[in-house]
């Protein structure tokens, strides 16, 4: 019951203009990494980009190693006409949905994991007409996380018609959704662990900035390989 979308983002202007999908993670690109967690969690996936943006060559070119039906299965969706940011990408895909929810998630997370969003399919089966989003609050962070949760797809004009008239998509989530605490896993303790320091990153991190990438660990990212 459920649909995957995957929000390509923009133009990378924070990493120097760099399409943020392209970056290596493994043998791999973000983009293929959260394509195939999307394909673990159904089988309706889809790729959101502003209008005028298509996927690079270079983000694209590791879906290779995602079995051939289902590269070809991915649906390409584009922003909302007028609506600035990622409200328009949000909108567009629940939108386009044919599913009652849809996953949302960042391209920027390349410590992300199927077994870390479990906790939002229990709850959204058992969530009430009236829920509009299920999300996580990060219990590294203390922050939501609305770009790595579920939304239900009926509920677009709503979105985009409170968040137009000001506000964030996490004091939305707050107000209309249900948040859940996110749980550690064991599975985390050796992977999520910065090179630098003994401090632990959450599974959510999202990269932003050219320092980011250095605190991602080098077992995911080929920093020779990356050039920002």
């Amino acid at each position: 019951h459920t649909a995957c979308a995957i929000l390509c983002g923009g133009q990378g202007s924070r990493l120097g203009g760099v399409d943020k999908g392209a970056l290596p993670r493994d043998t791999s690109t973000f983009l293929s990494h959260l394509t195939r967690i999307g394909f673990t969690l159904t089988s309706q996936v889809m790729w959101v980009r502003p209008q005028a943006n298509s996927p690079s060559h270079q983000s694209l070119k590791s879906l290779s190693d995602l079995d051939r039906s289902q590269s070809q299965s991915v649906r390409h969706v584009s922003d909302l006409i007028d609506v600035k940011g990622v409200l328009g990408a949000i909108g567009a895909v629940l939108q386009a949905a044919s599913r009652p929810w849809v996953w949302i998630l960042a391209c920027d997370m390349p410590l992300l994991q199927t077994y870390h969003l479990l906790g939002l399919i229990a709850r959204a089966r058992v969530a009430d007409e009236q829920t509009r989003c299920v999300v996580y609050l990060d219990t590294h962070t203390q922050k939501i996380q609305p770009l790595c949760a579920l939304w239900r797809s009926d509920q677009t004009s709503h979105l985009v018609e409170t968040l137009s008239a000001g506000g964030g998509l996490s004091a939305y989530a707050r107000t209309y959704g249900e948040v859940i605490l996110s749980t550690s896993s064991q599975h985390d303790d050796t992977l999520l662990s910065s090179q630098s320091t003994s401090q632990s990153i959450s599974p959510f991190f999202n990269v932003n900035l050219p320092e980011d990438l250095a605190r991602v660990p080098s077992l995911l990212i080929q920093q020779n390989q990356t050039k920002i």
